[in-house]
């Protein structure tokens, strides 16, 4: 799990595919409307905000933020510009999905190149290739954001803490993630501080075995 005692509203995640899987399907941009490069969805049952984009090819950006908070830029981004230089409209289609309302039926996605983003009945993320269907990411629980615990966010306000868990099969490998002293190459089951230390540098970058990338564009402190 990523838990994080405080940061800014808004969560940032990019999830992409690596290597060969990239190339099975075409680059173009889809969702439920055409024309439209990124969907915004007011979900009732978890009570969040969820921004999905198409972010350049065979990759998507996903924002979420408790219902009525901003969903604004944090001002300290990794991120490049969405299509690298190229021009995008900017167009979303807006969804309102009630409590209790059939998403299976009406399913909300994105998908960019190959990479296809799902918000699933219960709000949770899932993250798939489009040309077999295979799910590639999962939340284990829809995230949850709370009030902020860490000290230094004390007197301030618009902070909250957020616990996000995505399941992991078993064989799966987790590389990336800066340089650390483990002495292990797979760094699937170590927990790691999103705080710098003496020869401890996190990146809160993964590379999974599995065919994909994920990066977690959040400045805040927390653990990974």
């Amino acid at each position: 799990p990523v838990v994080m005692p405080d940061h800014l509203p808004t969560l940032s995640l990019i999830v992409c595919l690596c290597g060969v899987l990239a190339s099975q399907a075409s680059a173009s941009s889809l969702s439920r409307l055409p024309g439209t490069s990124c969907i915004i969805v007011h979900c009732e049952t978890s009570n969040q905000t969820v921004r999905i984009d198409a972010w350049g090819e065979d990759a998507v950006r996903v924002r979420a933020a408790p219902e009525g908070a901003p969903m604004e830029e944090d001002g300290v981004s990794a991120l490049v510009h969405k299509f690298d230089g190229e021009e995008d409209d900017g167009r979303c289609e807006e969804v309102v999905v009630r409590r209790g309302e059939d998403l299976q039926a009406a399913p909300v996605w994105m998908s960019s190149g190959n990479m296809n983003a799902t918000i699933l009945p219960d709000g949770r993320l899932e993250f798939s290739r489009v040309h077999d269907g295979r799910v590639l990411l999962a939340e284990d629980n829809t995230r949850s954001f709370a009030a902020p615990t860490h000290p230094s966010t004390r007197g301030f306000t618009g902070f909250f803490s957020l616990t996000l868990q995505f399941s992991s099969t078993e064989s799966e490998r987790l590389y990336g993630l800066g340089q650390h002293k483990t002495g292990d190459l797979d760094n699937k089951g170590h927990i790691f501080t999103l705080q710098p230390d003496n020869t401890e540098i996190l990146i809160p970058v993964v590379h999974s075995s599995s065919g994909y990338s994920f990066l977690q564009n959040v400045p805040a402190y927390g653990t990974f």
